[in-house]
């Protein structure tokens, strides 16, 4: 019994020492990076581009952390592009 104790214990400490910090995929990332800046102060977001080839699914996302925010599939154009904001093509 004091072995079974023990291997259910250590197995807890085992796994979470190999895996180490957790992996992220592209969208847990792009959801992180949507959440830090809809949580910065004084900014709010109303439309976020997803330049293609980008294909992730934002949608759901973009429900949670910015409701009011639209989700365009283009590149935005110069004319519609405010100062000091960044795009990944110019």
């Amino acid at each position: 019994m004091v072995y079974m104790v023990f291997t259910g214990i250590s197995t807890v400490f085992l796994v979470r020492g190999f895996f180490g910090p957790p992996m992220l995929n592209d969208e847990d990332e792009a959801f992180a990076m949507i959440d830090k800046l809809v949580s910065a102060h004084g900014v709010k977001p109303t439309k976020f581009y997803l330049v293609p080839p980008m294909d992730i699914d934002l949608a759901p996302g973009l429900e949670y952390f910015a409701p009011d925010a639209k989700l365009v599939l283009a590149s935005p154009l110069r004319a519609k592009r405010f100062p000091g904001s960044t795009c990944s093509r110019t």
